[in-house]
C-alpha cells in the first residue's frame, strides 16, 4: 500500500510540475494511489482467505476419511 501511495505522490508531483497545476494533480494522484493500495490489500486478503478455506476443506476431507477407517487394536500393533 505504501508503494502505491509513493507512486501516486511522485506522479502527481511530476504532473504538477509539467502542467503548473500545483497541488491539484498531487491530491488526485494521492487518492488514486491510496485506492490502488487498498485494492491490493483487499486482493491479498481474499487470496489468503481462499488458501485458508482450501486448507480447512482439505483437513475436513482428511477427517472424513479417518472416520471411515477400521478401528485398530493398539495391542496388536505394539506386539509386532
Amino acid at each position: 500500500m505504501i508503494s502505491a501511495l509513493l507512486v501516486g505522490v511522485g506522479m502527481g508531483w511530476m504532473l504538477d510540475r509539467a502542467f503548473d497545476t500545483k497541488p491539484m494533480m498531487m491530491v488526485i494522484c494521492i487518492f488514486l494511489g491510496g485506492a490502488a493500495g487498498l485494492l491490493n490489500v483487499y486482493r491479498t486478503a481474499m487470496r489468503m482467505a481462499g488458501n485458508i478455506e482450501k486448507d480447512s476443506n482439505e483437513s475436513d476431507a482428511d477427517d472424513a476419511t479417518n472416520e471411515n477407517a477400521l478401528p485398530v487394536d493398539e495391542d496388536e500393533t505394539s506386539k509386532k
